[in-house]
């Protein structure tokens, strides 16, 4: 049974930037360019894929650091918003409305980026075929970056847990918990603006290094290192529970 992602609700363009915007300043985003830059080793002419890209907060900043880059989302709104953040900043990318699970290129991309929790949404088989995507997508030689959140340190704090924003008398809040057998979390997300309420439930498929790295091994890629979300190398033993993002990079043999 696929897992319950209720995609058009959880990222619905509106509600998602009036909330998380207050969280992803323009600082935030260019420390994380910045180590994405360094991790994936993007600079001027890397033709450069941001699977997942949002509102295209990383894609802009990197096509600032002169790469050629495309950016893709399965949200029109967001890519309108990107189109026009890009435009702001005299920057050209290609926005792509696409399903992450069928990329239409084949040793097109030196650089594929999944960032922010994008990689994990879907069921086993639905992120084995998002890999799979993404091993097409790459030149031999390419290298892929992918984020997600650190399994060991979000299972470490009592559950079930509860985050919350709150923007004046709005708020958003989520209540989750972890299911050992599926090894996924699962939200319940309430958002209340003006006199609207709204629930909604995702699902995330939680990993440790380990499971992340049979992942891309499955999928043909050799893994190059494991990262915490400041770049210093991937912990291990009771430290791993410090680390709150889990950062793996790996590449596509040949070339």
């Amino acid at each position: 049974m696929s897992p319950r992602f209720d995609l058009d609700a959880v990222f619905a363009p509106d509600d998602y930037l009036y909330f998380f915007e207050t969280l992803l300043t323009d600082d935030v985003s260019d420390e994380e360019a910045a180590l994405v830059a360094t991790l994936l080793d993007v600079g001027p002419g890397a033709n450069v894929l941001d699977v997942g890209c949002g509102y295209g907060r990383l894609a802009i900043r990197l096509a600032q650091l002169g790469a050629e880059v495309t950016g893709l989302d399965r949200s029109r709104g967001f890519l309108e918003r990107a189109a026009r953040d890009a435009a702001k900043a005299g920057v050209d990318v290609d926005w792509v409305e696409s399903d992450m699970r069928w990329l239409p290129w084949v040793d097109e991309f030196d650089r594929v980026l999944l960032w922010g929790s994008t990689f994990g949404i879907a069921d086993d088989a639905g992120n084995a075929a998002v890999l799979d995507a993404v091993f097409r997508a790459l030149r031999p030689g390419g290298r892929v970056l992918v984020d997600v959140v650190n399994r060991d340190h979000a299972i470490s704090r009592p559950l079930p847990a509860r985050i919350n924003i709150e923007r004046g008398t709005d708020w958003l809040s989520d209540e989750w918990d972890f299911d050992p057998e599926t090894r996924r979390s699962e939200t319940e997300r309430t958002i209340v603006r003006g006199k609207d309420t709204r629930t909604m439930h995702y699902s995330m498929r939680l990993f440790d290094a380990p499971d992340l790295r049979d992942a891309f091994e499955a999928a043909g890629f050799t893994v190059l290192g494991a990262f915490d979300e400041n770049g210093s190398p991937h912990p291990t033993a009771v430290s791993t529970l410090e680390a709150h993002r889990l950062v793996m990079l790996a590449t596509k043999p040949g070339a």
